[in-house]
This record gives structure tokens, sequence and C-alpha cells, in this order.
């Protein structure tokens, strides 16, 4: 079993990789494999909303380069995810949004039945929003979020300060002891995942009997 978390944060050793590594260690302790993926350096450019990868046979996105592709492989072979960020303007960054949209356009085929938490580091205020934002990406990604006794939100501004925040310390490692306590779970239940559709019907809210025809 393995958990991968991804790092939103440009900044690949600040704060918000310090308390990726302390979950890591959690993870690790409870005899799960555990890996970081920093993907908020990069340069990833939007979902263009063409729609290829609710459609395609492997729900990717049809727009991945080779780079794009391995991080998507990664994905896939995982059993749980971390989604990791610091907080700006009370969002995640525009980077991470680009690439968790083109992840999961495809209505989250790639992380379906994957075990799941959300962390967000942040200097002051914005975290309950940044932290939402990422759950919306759980949700809608047919995964199993890991319980957690308060919002995973951590503060630090300083490189090296989160670890001090305790309380957002102890919320964090106790949904990284969860994460490693459900996916054994599901490894010991082994009950398949019920299927989902191939199809999808996808609708709107404009009735068709209602659109005006050109004369």
């Amino acid at each position: 079993m393995r958990v991968l978390a991804i790092n939103g944060s440009p900044r690949k050793d600040g704060n918000t990789n310090s308390i990726l590594e302390m979950m890591g260690n959690e993870i690790v302790k409870s005899g799960v494999d555990f890996e970081v993926l920093h993907v908020g350096a990069k340069q990833i450019r939007g979902c263009v909303a063409c729609d290829a990868c609710i459609f395609s046979s492997d729900h990717r996105c049809v727009m991945a380069d080779e780079e794009f592709s391995q991080w998507l492989d990664k994905i896939e072979q995982a059993d749980g995810l971390i989604l990791a960020s610091p907080v700006y303007f009370a969002n995640i960054p525009g980077t991470f949004k680009c690439f968790l949209d083109r992840v999961f356009c495809g209505h989250g085929y790639i992380a379906s039945g994957k075990v799941a938490a959300c962390v967000v580091v942040l200097r002051r205020t914005g975290g309950s929003a940044a932290y939402s934002e990422l759950l919306n990406y759980v949700a809608t990604g047919d995964m199993i979020l890991a319980p957690s006794r308060h919002f995973n939100v951590v503060h630090g501004a300083l490189k090296g300060e989160s670890p001090f925040d305790d309380e957002g310390v102890e919320t964090v490692l106790g949904a990284a002891r969860n994460v490693a306590w459900l996916l054994k779970c599901l490894e010991k239940a082994q009950i398949p995942k019920p299927d989902t559709p191939e199809t999808w019907n996808v609708t709107n809210f404009i009735r068709e009997d209602l659109k005006k025809t050109e004369s």
C-alpha cells in the first residue's frame, strides 16, 4: 500500500512540505509506503473544458505532456492521496488548481475509491476556505475521506514555523494515522468497490423545449 501526497506549494522545502514529512512519518510507522509529489513550482496550464477526459476510455487529460502523464500514473497507482496546499488569498495557489482541475475533470475516475485527506498551511486567515476548496475535489472524485478531529489547517509564516502549531500538527497527524488505518481496513475487508457506470448522463438546467430556434 502506498500513499501519495501532492504538494501544491511553489516552495518545495517550505512549511507545507514540513507538515507532509510529519504526516509521512506517521503513515510509514503504520506500515504504509509514502511519497511526496511536488507540483507547485511547475508550469501547468489550466483546464480548457474540452470534456475529452469525460468521454474518453481512460478519463485522462488529453492535453497531458510526458511529465503530466507520469504524475497521473503515480496517482493511479497510489492507494491513498493527500492534497496539501498553502493558502493564497483564502484559496489554493493557481498552479495547484490548474493541476487538480485537469486531474479531476474526468469525474475523478483516476482517483475513484482511494482514501484521501486534505491539509492547508497558512500564516493567518483563509484556511477554512482553502481547505473546503480541496475537499471539493475529494467529494466529486468518488474518494473516501479520512476523518480528523478538526479542520486540517496548520499555521506558520516563516519557514520551519508550522511544526510548532501544536493543535494543527496533532490534527493532521491524526488524519495521517486514519488514512493508513482506512487503507488497512479496506485491504482486510477485500470488498470490491461498486462498479462505476461507463456512461455518464450529462445534463444542465436548460430545457430543450424552451430553447428558441432561429427563424
